[in-house]
């Protein structure tokens, strides 16, 4: 080991040799590499080991997998994104129109309409916010000569 190298260089010289295992370094990144595999022997040790290793995996044939994966279906995510709105759209709609027609024996509503009554009506009213005094306007507040 050069006493410039330090383990930065070697981790960057092993980061340009995966680039350059998969055809995705550039002329400078060569120069880089090569120059630091000159004076590495580490890194050509390991680089020798990654190509080897990489063009085993390369050339080997593929193989069929003993799992058997169903295909994805499009319609199972639309069914999922509309169906469970609709549903509960129509659950809700249903539900509403059973509180409309009163209970289950009978047809609409039940008792004598009681009209609401002039107290409960003011009562509502009061709690209602009250309306605050106005500042002067500014053509009041200004005499004129």
């Amino acid at each position: 080991m050069s006493p410039a190298k330090t383990d930065r260089d070697c981790n960057t010289a092993r980061e340009l040799l995966s680039l350059s295992l998969d055809g995705e370094l550039d002329a400078f990144g060569r120069l880089r590499l090569d120059r630091h595999l000159g004076d590495c022997a580490v890194c050509r040790l390991h680089g020798a080991r990654v190509e080897a290793i990489t063009h085993e995996l390369r050339s080997a044939p593929l193989e069929r997998s003993s799992i058997v994966i169903p295909p994805y279906y499009f319609w199972r995510r639309r069914l999922l994104r509309t169906g469970i709105p609709a549903a509960a759209a129509i659950a809700a709609v249903t539900i509403g129109m059973g509180f409309l027609q009163g209970p289950a024996g009978g047809g609409g509503v039940t008792g004598p309409v009681v009209p609401v009554s002039a107290a409960h009506h003011q009562a509502r009213i009061s709690y209602a916010i009250q309306p605050q005094p106005q500042p002067p306007v500014y053509a009041d507040a200004v005499q004129t000569p």
